[in-house]
């Protein structure tokens, strides 16, 4: 594979980390479930809110192993039984449809298998008109897109809304890299996203409930790739989290950015002009190299056959 995982995630490692989706996948759910009722994720009785949508009686409710419980989705990962998605959705005269949030993007891009590129270009086309717009991606008159990859300096400029809708188009854009199988199309992407997750994490209250689970998750699935010819991108876990708490302390706080400056159109053609000449340069010592390998292997190939013929003789 041309973007693979490391060597060592093997399937105790993938297993852990999809108990950890489903654990997401839990917080979700409760997310939606409090805004509906105006309260906060953080704060939220969860025994409350359990009795509240009848998803046991009110009787019982210090029974915290009621099974298919919001708690239990968010601690053990148990899915959503049908049941329950109805008694929600009673609950909150159909404001809250768990069937529709159980398929959020975020949950779907965490998973160790990248979606299809009909779905990642699908999530793409529902994004706000706004990032859309970034990434010229407009339908045409018959209401049909026309994807491609994007350049540098749209990728960054899309990194630079600074936003949940943002980060997840990110996301896909770095997994189609990886589904197409092309290096460059995923790492770019993959570094933007990580730039983005601090001031993201702290600003969607889908991803604040729980950024650290998350950033472990991004973390296995992202920044933590191999790519072809053994080139490897590793952006530490540690870093990020302390980005997050300093963020979280001092708001106004910058850091480094591993994506690297949005440049003007005029720079970014000079760097683009000074990379394809270090490239030429590359590939011509390359082929140096090759050639003074072929020359020896003709040498050590006729003084072969040269002792050969001597001993032949």
């Amino acid at each position: 594979m041309a973007v693979a995982y490391a060597e060592d995630q093997n399937g105790a490692y993938w297993k852990a980390h999809d108990h950890a989706v489903d654990q997401c996948r839990g917080q979700v759910c409760l997310y939606a479930i409090a805004d509906s009722f105006g309260l906060s994720p953080e704060l939220v009785d969860v025994d409350a809110v359990e009795v509240k949508c009848q998803l046991r009686p009110g009787e019982i409710e210090d029974d915290l192993e009621a099974n298919g419980t919001i708690r239990r989705w968010c601690t053990n990962g148990n899915k959503p039984r049908r049941d329950s998605i109805e008694k929600i959705k009673r609950a909150t005269s159909g404001e809250v449809d768990l069937e529709i949030w159980l398929k959020n993007p975020l949950l779907v891009l965490l998973r160790q298998q990248p979606p299809s590129i009909h779905q990642l270009n699908q999530y793409l086309e529902q994004a706000p008109p706004r990032i859309r717009k970034i990434l010229l991606l407009e339908p045409d008159k018959e209401g049909s897109f026309s994807h491609h990859n994007p350049e540098r300096r749209t990728v960054l400029a899309l990194r630079n809304t600074w936003c949940f809708d943002g980060f997840i188009a990110m996301l896909c854009l770095a997994r189609r890299g990886e589904v197409l199988g092309m290096a460059p199309a995923h790492a770019l992407p993959a570094m933007c996203a990580y730039d983005m997750f601090p001031r993201v994490a702290l600003k969607s209250p889908l991803i604040r409930l729980q950024w650290r689970r998350v950033a472990d998750c991004l973390h296995r699935v992202f920044w933590r790739r191999i790519y072809r010819g053994g080139i490897s991108l590793q952006l530490p876990l540690e870093v990020l989290i302390q980005r997050v708490e300093r963020l979280a302390l001092h708001p106004r706080s910058r850091y480094k950015l591993q994506s690297g400056r949005l440049l003007s159109v005029e720079d970014e053609l000079s760097w683009k002009i000074k990379w394809l000449g270090d490239e030429m340069k590359r590939l011509r010592a390359e082929a140096e190299r090759k050639k003074s390998h072929k020359l020896q292997m003709n040498k050590l190939t006729a003084m072969i056959d040269d002792l050969e013929l001597k001993g032949g003789d």
